[in-house]
């Protein structure tokens, strides 16, 4: 069998953020501007934002990712709810971002065209995960810059950098989570909605993790289906033995699909 060369993954992963730069940059800006506008009014609309949730019911709060309204004194919390909903949107990108790459030479009729460099199937799946991975981590650090930016630019007593960088590091693993398993789905699929797939398997997630918070101690084994509910800001601030578990667990999945991916590319009939 011959050996994957590097030299081609470079090549190829090179290539693919060349003709995906704009659409890498437009959800790196947007991203950015997004988080910006959230968090550089945080001294501001702060007491105005707790008055106003005061009067919303719960559940509601509870299923936009705020529940904890009480606390939005306070900007790692603030940040925290801000960003559980932000990652909704990187894990819709990630999901759209892995599936189309890897589907587009087949989908573009291209695929001969690639083999004739010769690259190995295998060498095509590690460079475009490889791609998809950093795409979606530029967008996570365009997140983390502008929530950087604003505690610094406020001055805001209850920055605490360290805290940040917890909930930046493991709340990231839900999107990263879910461009994984979409692309080992894009990997043994021919169909075209496979991005349909993936965006429904997430919000499937979601909806999950936002039941079990409604429904109490009765409902936390619905929140092992979700990735937005285990890494979400309180339990990445906590880092008790139990998230550091779940943290581990999800980490070897990510290796799992990601190996199960490769395997069943290789054996895949192309329509050519």
């Amino acid at each position: 069998m011959r050996q994957v060369e590097l030299s081609k993954i470079k090549t190829l992963i090179a290539f693919t953020f060349q003709i995906r730069k704009k659409e890498i940059v437009g959800w790196c800006a947007a991203i950015f501007g997004i988080v910006l506008l959230y968090t550089i009014l945080f001294p501001s609309i702060k007491d105005m934002a707790q008055m106003e949730m005061e009067t919303m019911p719960k559940e509601l709060l509870e299923l936009i990712g705020m529940g904890e309204f009480s606390n939005m004194g306070n900007y790692i919390t603030y940040f925290g709810m801000i960003y559980g909903m932000i990652l909704i949107a990187i894990s819709v990108f990630s999901i759209s971002f892995a599936t189309r790459i890897l589907a587009e030479e087949e989908r573009d009729q291209t695929m001969e065209f690639l083999y004739a460099t010769c690259i190995s199937r295998s060498e095509i799946y590690i460079a475009k995960y490889v791609t998809a991975l950093l795409s979606c981590l530029l967008v996570i650090f365009s997140a983390a810059t502008a929530g950087i930016c604003s505690g610094l630019f406020s001055n805001e007593a209850t920055f605490v950098f360290a805290d940040y960088i917890k909930i930046i590091l493991i709340s990231s693993m839900t999107p990263l989570l879910f461009l994984t398993l979409s692309f080992q789905i894009a990997a043994v699929s021919k169909r075209k909605g496979t991005v349909t797939i993936g965006i429904f398997i997430m919000m499937v997630s979601y909806v999950l993790g936002y039941l079990s918070k409604l429904l109490g101690t009765g409902g936390t084994w619905l929140s092992w289906f979700s990735p937005f509910t285990l890494f979400s800001y309180e339990n990445a601030i906590k880092w008790t033995m139990t998230t550091r578990l779940w943290f581990s667990g999800f980490f070897i999945c990510l290796i799992v699909l990601w190996c199960i991916g490769i395997m069943l590319y290789k054996q895949r009939d192309f329509q050519l």
